[in-house]
């Protein structure tokens, strides 16, 4: 379990066998810092336009030359943050390219963003996305047998949504909103990008604009990592949802990371083993 800087991990909140929460505690040691090996890339990206005025950048792994590896490989759909407002499919490149080297097929999507277009507008372009995937399988050579929704924040909350209406196998929410009459810290309400996403259906939508109000014990398995630096989300965020998971007997895991803002940056020691946990339980999962 000890990878670089990270000195160890407490297990709790065993349920059932669904429920895992786990807190990365970092090394205080100095150490002279290490100098990275460029990594090859060993994958090509395609720009694709699903849906009218909407692309999607399609990052495909190359073969494997292991011979045990043969494979297709699985899909990660991933979906920006921003406020439902701002933000861009690009901003989760670096995840994208983790995902990836590790053979996963991966696409980032872009969506209609608020005010020009307001809720549900987002999930009904994650939803195309999902289905135009789908059926773009077997030209661009991967397995839509499992697929992954993955997010960050108001991307988080889209990827739930799309494992509320069985649309993924896989939920991997990063500083997610899940139920959004819970408050975020005070610079986070400052935004006010429940009221913009919601526009005229605001304060009134916001029941049906959650998530976790729809979840249900037939969700598909979820995991949340939540920083304890996040400036915006608060933890309450994601703990009150794998809370409400794992009370219903859903697989769902929770990884809090300390020194983690909003967000995930996989060129940080411990955030890029809070992504490497997540592949690892999925895996165990035997999908």
């Amino acid at each position: 379990m000890n990878r670089g800087v990270l000195l160890s991990v407490i297990v709790a909140g065993l349920a059932a066998g669904c429920g895992t929460m786990e807190v990365f505690e970092e090394e205080t040691t100095a150490q002279e810092p290490v100098q990275a090996a460029p990594v090859e890339k060993k994958f090509k990206m395609t720009t694709i336009t699903y849906k009218k005025g909407l692309d999607l950048d399609l990052y495909i792994p190359e073969a494997p030359t292991d011979a045990f590896r043969v494979a297709a490989p699985e899909l990660v759909i991933l979906i920006h943050g921003g406020g439902w407002s701002t933000g861009k499919r690009s901003d989760l490149a670096e995840v994208a390219e983790f995902f990836a080297q590790r053979h996963f097929a991966v696409a980032t999507i872009s969506y209609r963003l608020s005010p020009a277009a307001y809720w549900p507008a987002p999930l009904e372009d994650a939803r195309a996305a999902v289905k135009f995937l789908k059926s773009k399988s077997d030209e661009y050579g991967y397995s839509t047998r499992h697929i992954i929704a993955g997010g960050e924040s108001a991307g988080g909350h889209l990827s739930m949504w799309l494992g509320v209406k069985g649309d993924v196998s896989t939920v991997l929410s990063i500083s997610g909103l899940h139920d959004l009459s819970i408050k975020m810290t005070p610079e986070g309400e400052s935004y006010k990008i429940v009221q913009k996403a919601l526009g005229p259906k605001y304060p009134a939508g916001i029941k049906a604009f959650s998530p976790l109000n729809f979840v249900t014990k037939n969700m598909c398995q979820t995991f949340f990592i939540h920083g304890q630096k996040d400036p915006w989300v608060q933890f309450e965020h994601s703990q009150v949802a794998y809370k409400k998971l794992e009370k219903l007997g859903v697989r769902t895991k929770l990884s809090f990371v300390p020194g983690m803002g909003h967000g995930i940056k996989p060129s940080t020691d411990a955030e890029k083993f809070a992504l490497e946990d997540f592949i690892e339980w999925y895996q165990q999962d035997g999908l």
